[in-house]
């Protein structure tokens, strides 16, 4: 059959990286970088073997108590510093190795505002929002004034609250 097209597939060699989707596929890829076997990383990070194997294979993710070692292995976070209120909450608690608990006393305010916050069900009031603003953004990274960032996030979340009461 002379005008019959073939297409030949194959299985990409092992060891070929794929794009990393996960933090443990981002491990995978750094870790022979590295120059560190998959015993001698998770010495360095202090946890055991078994979960930085789970992590690469992504069966799991890092508690967010070992985010913040991850992140010092990689060099960089690649989940990104979050363009919301909602997403700079949780970027913040990832950073810190907190709980969802120590980062409403942090910011001190109770459970359930912390979680209205963090969800976006609620926007907290000027004087939350400076205390926010304060504790989420990176002390050596602050946002210039009128940049994107959680604080433009917070205004713009705040006057589409405010242009839908009005529209009702």
């Amino acid at each position: 059959m002379p005008f019959h097209r073939a297409t030949r597939k194959c299985l990409k060699p092992k060891g070929t990286p794929r794009e990393a989707k996960t933090l443990g596929d981002y491990v995978k890829a750094k870790r022979p970088e590295a120059g560190l076997s998959q015993a001698e990383l998770p010495a360095q990070l202090g946890v055991d073997e078994f979960i930085v194997l789970s992590w690469e294979n992504g069966h799991t993710l890092p508690r967010v108590s070992y985010y913040s070692r991850v992140v010092a292995f990689l060099g960089y976070d690649p989940i990104g510093e979050g363009e919301t209120l909602p997403e700079g909450m949780k970027v913040y608690r990832r950073r810190e190795g907190i709980d969802q608990m120590e980062a409403g006393q942090r910011i001190g305010v109770d459970e359930g505002t912390r979680r209205a916050w963090e969800t976006g069900r609620r926007v907290p009031n000027s004087i939350n929002e400076v205390r926010l603003l304060r504790l989420l953004q990176p002390a050596t990274n602050p946002q210039p004034p009128g940049e994107a960032g959680v604080g433009h996030s917070i205004q713009d979340a705040r006057a589409s609250k405010r242009s839908d009461a009005l529209a009702r």
